[in-house]
């Protein structure tokens, strides 16, 4: 009788790879369809592929798949944050200082907004304090690929992409200081040590890249194609150095992003944005990201998670508004500039597990307000960053050819 055992076992396994072709497909076809048919952001549509992939659909991403994306998914972060370091102008913000003035009164609007709310509703003070916190931060990650995605330029692109990067940073580190704060005894010097070795540390390291590829450049004199080859390579060599120094690659790949633009000549060309090569990354990333997505909804916490969102977005569309023809734009383009800061970022979720992790008694309630907020930013926002800019009048969307 003839020996069938060469033969694969039925049903055929979970095969990650397979899956993760899928996940492309899927994602990228969600992502046309989204924008073709409807004008909506692809990255909305790349979200929503997401969740039907993940836990709260077909629950395909998992497992070894998740530990196979982890790796795109930092890298494409690792890539989003560092060109938003080389759009980041330094002499544009010595020219114009009522800009960092727009970030600490947007951010801190925000803070103290969202703090006052949440103790009114009854929150208590700790998971209220590292709420506000984060709601300083709006998203990096979204302001940059929508408007990629729609050619965007003017005052509202360039304030939003300024703005995400400084709120941002502040958000990180005044959620560093919060959880010294709650870990300490309230003796100084454990409070301000962890904030300032993230932010010296974080720094260093950006400044270490800039110098290797400084050196990198001077002595190999890389074209265009090779130069992206070597930036990757020294983002990924940030990623894992921040990540084993308990840094932050936020501020790291930023100050690096800082240092290629304005003090490193050889690599100014060198670009992620354009191409196949970077719409891979930003496909894995959002799909990965909406596979994520904890969409658990208790109602009890509604009146909580809706007074996050709507206080958040309305103290900093007003404090960026009110600051508007001081930093030299109108008051519509104030407006819509604040729409632009409405989409929080899923890297927030870390933020909240820190703290779960080293404060239980806190994690529930502030995972409880938080994740259901960010849910909720991270789908609508895209959709209020484009109707933005196309408001602005800054979208150059390519004209689509009739069928």
């Amino acid at each position: 009788m003839p020996d069938f055992s060469f033969f694969p076992s039925f049903p055929l396994p979970y095969n990650a790879l397979v899956v993760f072709g899928l996940l492309l497909i899927v994602g990228y076809a969600a992502g046309e369809l989204f924008s073709g048919l409807l004008r909506l952001p692809r990255i909305t549509g790349y979200l929503l592929a997401g969740i039907a992939l993940g836990e709260h659909g077909f629950a395909l991403l998992r497992g070894d798949l998740f530990r196979m994306t982890d790796l795109f998914l930092n890298i494409a972060l690792g890539m989003i944050i560092f060109q938003l370091g080389q759009r980041f102008s330094l002499r544009w913000l010595r020219r114009n200082p009522w800009i960092v003035v727009t970030s600490l009164l947007e951010s801190g609007c925000a803070f103290a907004g969202v703090y006052f709310a949440l103790t009114r509703l009854g929150i208590a003070e700790p998971p209220a304090l590292i709420a506000a916190a984060i709601a300083m931060s709006s998203s990096p990650l979204i302001a940059s690929v929508v408007a990629r995605d729609l050619h965007a330029e003017g005052q509202v692109t360039e304030r939003t992409l300024c703005l995400v990067v400084l709120n941002s940073v502040l958000a990180f580190l005044t959620v560093a200081f919060m959880l010294s704060f709650l870990r300490s005894d309230g003796t100084l010097e454990k409070i301000y040590f962890r904030p300032l070795y993230i932010l010296l540390g974080s720094v260093l390291v950006g400044l270490g890249l800039g110098f290797v590829a400084a050196v990198l450049g001077r002595l190999l004199k890389p074209r265009e194609s090779g130069s992206v080859i070597l930036l990757t390579s020294l983002i990924v060599i940030g990623i894992g150095t921040v990540d084993s120094l308990r840094l932050s690659a936020l501020i790291t790949l930023l100050v690096f992003g800082v240092m290629i633009k304005n003090y490193v000549h050889e690599f100014r060309l060198a670009t992620f944005d354009t191409g196949a090569f970077g719409r891979l990354f930003v496909v894995v990333l959002f799909v990965a990201s909406g596979a994520m997505l904890p969409l658990q909804w208790q109602p009890q916490w509604a009146l909580p998670v809706l007074a996050f969102v709507v206080v958040r977005l309305a103290v900093k569309t007003a404090a960026v508004t009110a600051l508007a023809r001081p930093s030299g734009i109108s008051l519509k383009k104030g407006a819509l500039l604040g729409m632009m800061l409405m989409p929080l970022s899923i890297t927030e979720f870390a933020l909240v597990r820190e703290t779960a992790q080293s404060h239980p008694e806190i994690g529930g309630e502030l995972g409880a307000i938080v994740f259901p907020a960010i849910v909720l930013m991270e789908l609508i926002g895209p959709i209020t960053s484009q109707w933005a800019l196309r408001l602005a009048h800054e979208a150059h969307e390519p004209v689509r050819e009739a069928a």
